[in-house]
């Protein structure tokens, strides 16, 4: 009875991971965080699967609400790393629901939005708060994940997308078992 309020959020935690919206024909595993630490370089995320698993350097990590990432390297046969979308060195063609613009999304560091690049003709296409997905034309990801919401400072003149995925609230990830390109 004392373990129901942990029990419950892991239960939720692990229907955020699964409820993904994703072909049905691309298979899937469940895995658990176990461990989530900064290094004062790099953010390091592993998860409890690996190549006995089937898992593979390159596979995409999502949960419900969205792109989390990809497999970075595959360690054991229990143990794989996660690059995070925020990664500065993560990078994702992506693609405006209602626009149809496509761009190419980059991590700009935790607690950052991506960095968007659209051509500039294109950005009078795309209104503030868009939703983007991966696209077609994204060679790592199958297409139609949610990735983010379009914000534009013209200020600046800097395009953005907040991602639909809080990485810091991660418990339960969902692997996609799609063999990544050579």
């Amino acid at each position: 009875v004392q373990r129901l309020p942990d029990v419950e959020a892991d239960l939720a935690a692990l229907k955020e991971a699964t409820g993904v919206v994703v072909d049905d024909n691309v298979p899937r595993l469940t895995a658990k965080i176990i461990s989530d630490r900064d290094t004062g370089i790099e953010r390091i995320i592993e998860i409890d699967r690996g190549s006995a698993d089937g898992i593979v350097d390159g596979m995409p990590v999502i949960v419900g609400s969205g792109l989390v990432g990809r497999v970075l390297e595959v360690y054991s046969d229990d143990r794989s790393v996660l690059r995070l979308v925020s990664d500065p060195r993560f990078s994702v063609g992506v693609s405006g629901v209602t626009s149809g613009e496509t761009a190419l999304a980059t991590g700009d560091g935790d607690d950052r939005p991506l960095r968007v690049e659209v051509q500039a003709q294109g950005l009078a296409d795309i209104a503030d708060g868009e939703r983007f997905e991966t696209n077609a034309f994204s060679e790592r990801f199958p297409p139609d994940i949610p990735v983010g919401v379009f914000r534009f400072d013209p200020a600046s003149n800097t395009a953005t997308l907040e991602p639909f995925v809080d990485l810091d609230s991660l418990v339960f990830v969902t692997v996609l078992l799609v063999e990544p390109p050579t």
